[in-house]
């Protein structure tokens, strides 16, 4: 019986070891080390428009433009991912974006709402 049970420990121990080793690298590619950055302008003026909330889906990251209109996303991995745009007085904007891994900029052109 004492055989069974230390057979039982170490196997539950190299099993918890290997579950570790390999959870590691994928919670690390998780974080990712890539800089996504762009604009949000008004289509027709190419003025800058602050205060537009900008989403990065796939990753749940969201962030508000400042006064320039520029945004950045930090500490993303490399892949494809769907980017949301919403303005007050805009269309709402949503498209797929490649973030590659040496950073990627986007331009963003929101249309106006029509009254």
């Amino acid at each position: 019986m004492y055989l069974f049970n230390k057979k039982a420990f170490f196997s539950a121990i190299i099993m918890i070891i290997g579950i570790a080793m390999f959870s590691n690298p994928v919670m690390a590619q998780e974080k990712g080390n890539v800089k996504f950055s762009g604009q949000v302008v008004d289509a027709s003026s190419q003025e800058a428009i602050s205060g537009s909330q900008v989403m990065l889906q796939g990753v749940d990251k969201e962030t508000t433009t400042g006064e320039d209109g520029s945004f950045t996303f930090e500490k993303v991995s490399a892949g494809t991912y769907t980017l949301a745009v919403s303005a007050e007085g805009y269309k709402d904007w949503e498209q797929k974006v490649e973030v590659k891994k040496g950073g990627d900029a986007i331009t963003v052109k929101l249309k106006p709402k029509k009254s």
